[in-house]
């Protein structure tokens, strides 16, 4: 018995142990657009993609009797997204900041200058962005009540509290539906 576990050790130490090295190379591909797209400032615009997919089944054995199936699933896609910087704005608004940049009153200041130069695209505080949301979630509201639909009307205005709203508040009051809290006053435990 020990001289046939020897015999093997040398026999397998002997021989080179050729092994099969299975190298994965990446599959490339390239997939292009060529267009010309309007995209404001701070938006964003899909240009195109592509998906593929794969299905294959294959059965082996006695009467076959084995089977092996699978699937395999591809997509890409290419957007675009524009944020335009202006640097000669952002350079004159500090130029002409008196005070250090790390007094508050300078930011302002400075916040103030660059939206004079962007005009409407100008540079939004959150509070005005949710207000802004209110806004047209309030619109969307008054719409579906005109167009006869009162279940979609509630979701806009209750879209509405969530963003601050007042009116949407009161909206809500008068037809007897609970007002939601908005994420602010629900942290300060309204």
């Amino acid at each position: 018995m020990r001289s046939a576990i020897l015999v093997a050790l040398i026999v397998g130490v002997g021989q080179p142990a050729f092994a099969q090295v299975v190298v994965q190379q990446p599959v490339v591909g390239q997939t292009a657009v060529s267009t010309s797209v309007s995209v404001p400032d701070r938006g964003s615009m899909v240009l195109g993609g592509t998906a593929s997919g794969q299905m294959g089944r294959t059965q082996g054995g006695p009467l076959r009797s084995g089977a092996s199936s699978g699937t395999a699933f591809q997509s890409s896609s290419m957007t675009t997204t524009v944020l335009i910087h202006d640097m000669r704005a952002m350079d004159e608004a500090l130029l002409r900041s008196r005070s250090a940049v790390n007094d508050n009153s300078s930011r302002n200041a400075i916040v103030a200058e660059i939206q004079k130069s962007r005009g409407p695209q100008a540079i939004q505080t959150p509070a005005a962005l949710q207000a802004e949301k209110a806004a047209k979630f309030e619109q969307l509201a008054r719409n579906a009540e005109k167009a006869g639909k009162p279940g979609v009307a509630k979701v806009f205005w209750q879209s509405a509290a969530k963003c601050g709203s007042a009116s949407a508040e009161k909206r809500l009051a008068e037809l007897n539906l609970p007002v939601p809290l908005s994420p602010l006053t629900s942290s300060l435990g309204r």
